[in-house]
């Protein structure tokens, strides 16, 4: 997840996109700003789509109480503040519907089984799971 110095060779312009892109707040914010990045660069590499990526699943986690996602192609792994705002019937039900998949460690830590082993497949189980435990 990052601006590769081959997509944009200006340090302080790349330097500038760090700093919108993580300050953005909303989605349309941030998809404003991939398209200025795609009009004035060209199309946007996938690390820059990683990057986006990786922001929306920050604007969608942090109001949630969640405070860290580790991912890797087996496991994520979602730690949640003392007082997440999340549905915990919709956390149980996914738990129960899929057992093998989500586990529970203790009240702050969900655990997600699968094979995931790009990227995109990752940001989908994340966009999906954060989505259906939103509280609402």
């Amino acid at each position: 997840a990052l601006i590769p110095e081959d997509y944009l060779a200006d340090i302080h312009t790349r330097l500038v996109f760090y700093k919108r892109i993580a300050s953005a707040e909303t989605d349309a914010e941030l998809h404003e700003l991939e398209i200025e990045m795609i009009d004035r660069f060209g199309l946007l590499p996938d690390q820059v789509k990683n990057l986006f990526s990786a922001t929306q699943i920050k604007l969608l986690a942090q109001p949630m109480g969640i405070i860290k996602i580790d991912a890797s192609a087996a496991m994520i792994r979602i730690q949640f503040n003392a007082q997440p705002s999340i549905s915990a019937d919709k956390l149980i039900q996914l738990i129960q519907t899929h057992p093998q998949r989500y586990k529970l460690k203790g009240q702050a830590e969900l655990k997600i089984f699968d094979k995931m082993e790009t990227v995109v497949d990752r940001v989908k189980q994340l966009q999906f799971t954060l989505t259906h435990l939103q509280a609402h």
